[in-house]
């Protein structure tokens, strides 16, 4: 049950955005601004929520490069490189450093995770409603609502009922063009915007997270390889550790 709680965490912020957008260099923030978690009480419960909490994801990224930076309770530092064919995860857990390579093709991507291609079609359906709009940081965004099978990806592993379907509410703009928006475990979805805010209910576990700041510069040294001797693992070896299906994935 609790593996299970993880993969959902690797899941539910591992997509794909690609956009017609204008601003393509920057360095975005974004922070959880809201949590319920009705499905699990006492101290597990009040556990999880602090642990998310103290998660948080900066972004930095130019037409060329983009690196996703994400931290957890001092404990977890993850840095996710991307080139135009793989994704390379730096994970540094407490002094334990590993990496591991992810190839960006989608077909490539469910080989690797042993997910059928013909069954991860079926399990997203996205909608748009342009009339509903906000603003985030003068960005305008619109809506888009995402609802996922996430039965597809379990991999073998059984789910509670409750868990089976994860609805995703995002109000994304067009006006921000990034390489990728953190697609590790959500191959082949495609949006029309990046999420500047984003809504996700597992049944379980309710949580937004938005962004808290965007700045138009980004310092070249965010793209550097970080330092020290990282172990390099296959997703087989990842999945032997018990952490799920692609690392720990935002």
């Amino acid at each position: 049950m609790l593996r299970f709680t993880y993969f959902l965490l690797f899941v539910s912020l591992g997509f794909i955005t690609q956009s017609t957008a204008q601003v393509t260099s920057g360095t975005m923030k974004m922070a959880l601004s809201d949590f319920e978690m009705p499905g699990m009480e006492g101290d597990m419960g009040g556990q999880m929520e602090e642990m998310m909490k103290s998660m948080n994801m900066t972004i930095h990224f130019s037409p060329e490069k983009q690196v996703t930076v994400i931290e957890m309770m001092g404990m977890m530092t993850m840095e996710q490189h991307y080139d135009d064919d793989v994704m390379t995860q730096y994970m540094d857990m407490m002094g334990q450093k590993i990496m591991i390579k992810t190839p960006m093709d989608a077909q490539d991507l469910v080989k690797q995770l042993g997910v059928d291609i013909g069954e991860l079609e079926k399990m997203y359906n996205v909608s748009y409603d342009k009339s509903d709009t906000k603003e985030i940081l003068g960005f305008k965004c619109y809506r888009a609502d995402i609802a996922m099978d996430l039965s597809k990806m379990a991999q073998g592993q059984e789910i509670p009922e409750q868990m089976k379907n994860m609805n995703m509410t995002m109000y994304i703009t067009e006006a921000i063009k990034m390489k990728q928006f953190n697609m590790q475990n959500m191959p082949g979805l495609v949006l029309e915007g990046t999420p500047l805010t984003m809504t996700m209910d597992m049944g379980m576990m309710k949580m937004t997270y938005e962004a808290s700041s965007f700045d138009e510069n980004v310092d070249p040294s965010m793209f550097e390889k970080p330092e020290g001797d990282y172990k390099e693992m296959s997703m087989e070896d990842l999945q032997k550790m018990g952490m799920g299906s692609g690392g720990f994935g935002f």
